[in-house]
């Protein structure tokens, strides 16, 4: 019985090898005026496949995109950076009400 069990840990210990993933990438976290967290990047290896993924983390949740989606989802942020800049100069030119 002794024999299984030590059979068992190595597969477990060979299998854990296989899982996770490698970093090959990480942006640099910085502080929210309005909250606590601080969003990074995560470029990764999977080491199963060899597979390439983006984690995006924000606060206790994190996605994880492909390459691909990655791209879609900075663009999108890209165009949407105007909207924003538009807005932002909007409100200043409207002055504070209160």
């Amino acid at each position: 019985m002794t024999g299984f069990f030590e059979r068992l840990a190595r597969g477990l210990e060979a299998a854990q090898g296989t899982m996770g993933s490698e970093e090959l990438a990480r942006t640099n976290g910085f502080a929210l005026t309005h909250s606590s967290s601080c969003p990074v990047a995560v470029v990764r290896r999977r080491r199963a496949n060899g597979e390439v993924v983006v984690d995006i983390a924000i606060s206790e949740r994190t996605v994880t995109m492909t390459p691909d989606e990655f791209a879609r989802f900075a663009a999108e942020l890209s165009a949407f950076r105007d909207v924003v800049q538009g807005a932002a100069i909007a409100a200043g030119r409207g002055g504070a009400k209160g």
